[in-house]
């Protein structure tokens, strides 16, 4: 579910908002993920639901006595591919690499195995 920054403010809707709105289906699926700018929201319904389309026609606000689905708001994309982090450098998407030492592992060494890694890719 990619939400859309400009829309929210139009309609002065939170994702707070969204996220009672949501909730109080009572709905029990995973939803994927709110993208807000950079910032990037796990989501998850409760309750049942058959298809991802179905979101589409939650009502999460209104104006000017009309109702605002959250498909006015937002793209409901149904998917299994997950999109875990985005990286940008100087406004160009770029990579990160995380590396964590795992207890009782020789830092040198391992330092020197992640950079001939990162060099072969």
């Amino acid at each position: 579910m990619n939400v859309i920054p400009a829309k929210l403010e139009a309609y002065n809707i939170s994702l707070e908002q969204i996220a009672r709105v949501i909730a109080a289906e009572n709905l029990n699926v995973p939803a994927g993920d709110l993208d807000i700018g950079s910032q990037t929201y796990m989501l998850r319904l409760e309750g049942e639901i058959e298809e991802s389309r179905e979101l589409n026609n939650i009502v999460v606000g209104s104006s000017l006595g009309q109702a605002i689905y959250l498909k006015d708001v937002a793209t409901v994309n149904d998917t299994v591919q997950s999109r875990i982090m985005e990286s940008y450098t100087n406004g160009e998407r770029g990579a990160t690499i995380m590396i964590q030492k795992q207890t009782g592992a020789n830092s040198k060494t391992t330092s020197g195995t992640d950079e001939d890694t990162a060099a072969r890719h």
